[in-house]
């Protein structure tokens, strides 16, 4: 259901309308093997820590994210395969 649109009535009676995921892309994410499962071992790219994404997670091609130092970038892509670039900063 989260890469469908989606309908929501706001407490003023309008209703507003939610965009839907991108039908494809690259999910972003890191993994602290030192956390259990049920305890947000997982974390995607955005997340500052609370389970809640402040940007769109999903990367098309030419978007961008840096995390850990690590630039991971989509070069090219189509519905079944994409290609990424991870650079890590000289930094």
């Amino acid at each position: 259901g989260y890469d469908a649109p989606r309908e929501q009535r706001v407490p003023d009676g309008a209703i507003g309308t939610f965009p839907s995921l991108k039908s494809d892309g690259v999910l972003v994410y890191t993994v602290d093997a030192s956390i259990e499962s049920g305890r947000l071992p997982i974390r995607i790219a955005g997340d500052p820590g609370t389970g809640r994404v402040d940007d769109y997670p999903i990367l098309g091609v030419g978007d961008s994210v840096t995390v850990r130092g690590y630039t991971i970038t989509v070069m090219s892509g189509n519905d079944n395969t994409h290609t990424v670039s991870i650079v890590k900063s000289t930094e």
